[in-house]
């Protein structure tokens, strides 16, 4: 709890931070990672990201877009590791290149849950043997190698199948939300 115009602030519930910081860590973390390049310091600067977002959270106002918000931070972070790393000599992103990706970036998170819906949507539509290779890739992890030698087909067999769902499933999100007016 903080302080704000000499009025402790109790709306701040640490299960609401929790919910909507798990909600979005992958989208923040991915935001984070597109500016920097390296998943060793991404994921430095993704906790110290987490740390802003706990001690400003009673800055947040609830029913706002949080990952806006959370972005608007990490992109901050992201400034800020860059300037130490100036003393490192490690080579950056220009300043101006920096702050078109984080545009894009920013723009691109907008559309993430209408992405997600689309792509639920359009995987229901699928055939059930392509749905099945899908779950069996994505959703209990399985390599290519393990799913070919799981259903006798070769390697090359699998890549080809799982190449033309994702074209698929690309089109099919595409002309979704080109509909809705968000591609």
């Amino acid at each position: 709890m903080t302080e704000k115009n000499n009025e402790i602030n109790t709306d701040v519930k640490p299960e609401d931070f929790v919910r909507l910081l798990t909600e979005n860590f992958a989208r923040i973390y991915t935001y984070i990672y597109g500016l920097i390049g390296s998943h060793h310091d991404a994921e430095d600067v993704m906790q110290e990201t987490s740390n802003v977002l706990w001690r400003k959270f009673s800055d947040y106002q609830t029913g706002t877009n949080f990952l806006a918000w959370a972005l608007t931070i990490a992109y901050f972070q992201v400034l800020d590791f860059r300037k130490r790393m100036k003393y490192r000599r490690v080579r950056q992103f220009d300043q101006e290149v920096l702050e078109k990706l984080n545009q894009d970036a920013q723009a691109k998170s907008e559309n993430v849950d209408a992405y997600i819906h689309w792509l639920k949507h359009c995987i229901k539509k699928l055939k059930e043997e392509d749905r099945y290779l899908i779950t069996l890739r994505f959703v209990d992890g399985q390599t290519v190698k393990m799913i070919a030698e799981n259903i006798s087909q070769s390697v090359q067999n699998i890549h080809y199948h799982l190449r033309k769902i994702y074209d698929s499933l690309r089109q099919c999100v595409h002309v979704s939300m080109k509909s809705e007016g968000k591609g």
